[in-house]
């Protein structure tokens, strides 16, 4: 894989122009024989003591559509950053700002297939002008289900 270096710039978090949704996520690794794998995914399985993957970036396009997928995982170079163990990674982030990550735009690929690398993958989005908290008060089914 070609690597071509730029400036470093911070890694902003999730944004749109207006913020009608906005949400936290979580997701846990799937450790099943069959399942995908993120490395294989982005490329970057052939040197697996070489790569950490430590961010997805998910955006999706539709307008009603069927979606237009962007996928990108943010990797850092262990041996040329020279992490050996966890506990380099704070020694990188002040030397350098934060971690540099490489982005690895995904051109095959959409969220079936990061998600099929996944035990569990949950999102949750919240009305971005209502402020106020919400108090879970009662259940309902759509469409209605038999007792």
């Amino acid at each position: 894989m070609e690597i071509r270096k730029k400036d470093a710039t911070l890694l902003d978090v999730a944004t749109s122009t207006y913020t009608d949704w906005i949400g936290t996520s979580v997701a846990e690794n799937s450790m099943i024989t069959g399942s995908g794998d993120l490395y294989e995914l982005a490329g970057l399985d052939g040197e697996p003591d070489r790569w950490s993957i430590l961010g997805i970036d998910v955006t999706a396009f539709s307008h009603g559509e069927e979606p237009t997928w962007s996928i990108r995982f943010y990797a850092a170079d262990r041996v040329e950053l020279g992490v050996k163990k966890f506990e380099d990674w704070g020694a990188v982030a002040e030397k350098h700002g934060g971690v540099p990550v490489v982005d690895i735009l995904l051109h095959e690929a959409d969220f079936d297939d990061v998600i099929k690398c996944m035990k569990l993958v949950g999102v949750q989005f919240r009305n971005g002008h209502f402020k106020h908290q919400l108090l879970h008060s009662a259940y309902a089914d759509f469409p209605e289900q038999e007792a």
